[in-house]
């Protein structure tokens, strides 16, 4: 289904967050949860399964205030950052800063996010600032636990 938000009472149609396309209705036995946190997704594993389209949107009210977003995009980076540092990933300075202003134009040029008016020129601000936030705080795990104090990532995983 398509999932229509509502963002600080305005619907986003545009800015990369519509339709997002959901899977709602499923048989258990025939799939799993899969995917990275927070980016969790159920996927089918029975290959005679199939995905269907329903007609109309799931009304989806993500955030009431802009702080709540930013606080929200917040801890998420800190969970994004965290697999990266796990999975042995880097941040290079080019990705740290090309990374979110191909986000932005991705979200706010191509996928029409002007569109949205005010709010959507936040939603994408917001979204290409934790793009940012996400490679920053995977450079700041390598300094100060991977290559400070020479823990390594099994190390890391261990204390948290």
């Amino acid at each position: 289904m398509n999932r229509l938000t509502n963002y600080c009472g305005a619907w986003i149609r545009h800015s990369g967050w519509y339709p997002d396309r959901k899977i709602r209705l499923f048989d258990k036995r025939k799939g799993r949860w899969t995917g990275v946190n927070p980016h969790d997704c159920y996927a089918l594993n029975d290959p005679h399964a199939s995905v269907g389209y329903l007609q109309g949107d799931i009304l989806h009210y993500s955030y009431y205030s802009i702080s709540g977003h930013v606080r929200q995009a917040d801890y998420f980076t800190e969970i994004s950052s965290r697999v990266l540092y796990e999975q042995g990933r880097k941040a290079s300075i080019i990705r740290l800063l090309v990374s979110p202003l191909f986000r932005f134009v991705r979200d706010y040029v191509i996928k029409c996010g002007f569109l949205d008016g005010y709010y959507g020129l936040i939603v994408c601000l917001i979204s290409s600032h934790a793009v940012f936030l996400k490679y920053a705080k995977l450079r700041e795990l390598w300094k100060t636990i991977g290559d400070k104090y020479g823990f390594g990532r099994k190390e890391f995983i261990a204390v948290f």
